[in-house]
């Protein structure tokens, strides 16, 4: 496991953001913006796991925490010995919040923050596993690092590796993530935007065309469009400019059905050897997200 001082990467899912050591990678994802779950391991355990809901009350985040406790003493069965609590740690001064760090501490030392933010009204519930020799410091880094909401209208997407801002609108709807092939959709009061990264590409590209690529991957699900490919280049690399449309129908399908245009940017980066892939379908010809966020994808 690394220590305070090695690599640390960043993490954000559902307006969350927090940063962690670099071997600490997603495990599971459960829920919405509103209400969900996430863990993280190194491989060999978990390390992380994350809870929030909206606050359902102004009770005072101790009493929450006695009421938590309770219900993990009750878990663990009437036989098993009382839990080895250490309550109100001053760990670290978080502000615009009513939060509270305990510990409990068995043959893993599990380091916890309780937290309701002022703002946003989000209760979070963070549990740190370290073994009993590792320094608290870690659990200090992470909930230093700590943000529970968006800033400004946008929202910070990462998650192995993979960085991107998306407008606090635009919710999730499905995500695939597999080993070599990371894909998010969203949907937004303009439209729907798909994000994706795809490992291997140098020998796909080396058995077919960029655009032949493409197609492959997504014409099935862009039959409904009528689009053309440009080659172009975008921060350095080998890129694909995709540009499209619905076909205007006669009679009174126009009516019932509003025109969708499609954009989309797709590149190779030599870097780290995989393709990332940005798409709208918008009802407004010109996207205003694809041309604020579709650059915001960070390949290296």
């Amino acid at each position: 496991m690394n220590s305070v001082q090695g690599k640390w990467l960043l993490h954000g899912w559902q307006g969350i953001t927090f940063e962690t050591p670099a071997d600490w990678e997603l495990a599971a994802v459960q829920g919405d913006a509103k209400k969900g779950y996430l863990s993280l391991d190194d491989g060999r355990m978990m390390r992380l796991e994350l809870k929030w809901e909206p606050s359902k009350s102004s009770l005072a985040i101790a009493k929450t925490v006695d009421h938590h406790i309770a219900q993990l003493q009750r878990k663990a069965g009437k036989r098993a010995p009382p839990l080895k609590v250490r309550r109100n740690l001053k760990l670290v001064r978080l502000r615009g919040k009513d939060y509270e760090c305990f510990a409990i501490e068995n043959e893993v030392k599990a380091y916890n923050l309780l937290s309701r933010c002022e703002n946003c009204g989000r209760v979070l519930l963070l549990c740190v596993l370290l073994e009993p020799d590792k320094e608290e410091v870690i659990f200090q880094r992470i909930v230093s690092s700590l943000c529970d909401h968006p800033y400004g209208g946008k929202v910070k997407w990462g998650l192995y590796g993979f960085y991107f801002i998306l407008p606090e609108k635009a919710h999730l709807l499905e995500n695939t993530l597999k080993a070599g092939s990371i894909e998010l959709n969203f949907q937004e009061p303009e439209g729907e935007i798909s994000v994706a990264r795809i490992g291997l590409a140098e020998s796909t590209l080396r058995r077919q065309k960029f655009d032949s690529w493409f197609h492959e991957r997504y014409g099935k699900r862009l039959a409904a469009f009528r689009y053309s490919t440009e080659k172009t280049k975008f921060k350095g690399h080998l890129a694909l400019k995709v540009k499209g449309g619905t076909p205007r129908l006669r009679g009174l399908l126009p009516i019932l059905r509003r025109k969708e245009y499609l954009r989309a940017l797709a590149w190779f980066c030599e870097v780290t050897d995989r393709i990332y892939v940005f798409r709208t379908i918008s009802k407004a010809k010109d996207s205003q997200t694809f041309r604020r966020f579709s650059a915001a994808v960070e390949c290296h």
